[in-house]
């Protein structure tokens, strides 16, 4: 084989892979635009501090806090979590 057509052939696959390597930047589909950022520069923020999620987290830790005191409380009025006469410590109530 001349060494002409080495030299061609190499370059050829520089020349392709080099091609490759570039072409590989321009996929634009996974980067936003300027003006998706710019609209909305924190995304994953609900407020100042708090995430959607941890915001999702407040309400359902609020909401299970509420009703275990609303059954505490019904149990109060109906007079049934008084507690035993035979208990060893004095309880107030």
């Amino acid at each position: 084989m001349p060494r002409t057509s080495k030299i061609r052939s190499v370059m050829g696959v520089v020349a392709v892979v080099a091609f490759a390597g570039l072409t590989a930047c321009a996929n634009r589909d996974r980067y936003p635009g300027y003006n998706t950022v710019a609209s909305d520069v924190t995304p994953d923020m609900l407020s100042l501090h708090s995430r959607p999620i941890d915001a999702a987290n407040l309400v359902a830790i609020s909401t299970n806090e509420n009703w275990r005191m609303f059954w505490a409380d019904m149990g109060r009025a109906s007079l049934l979590n008084r507690p035993s006469l035979l208990s060893p410590t004095p309880m107030p109530h």
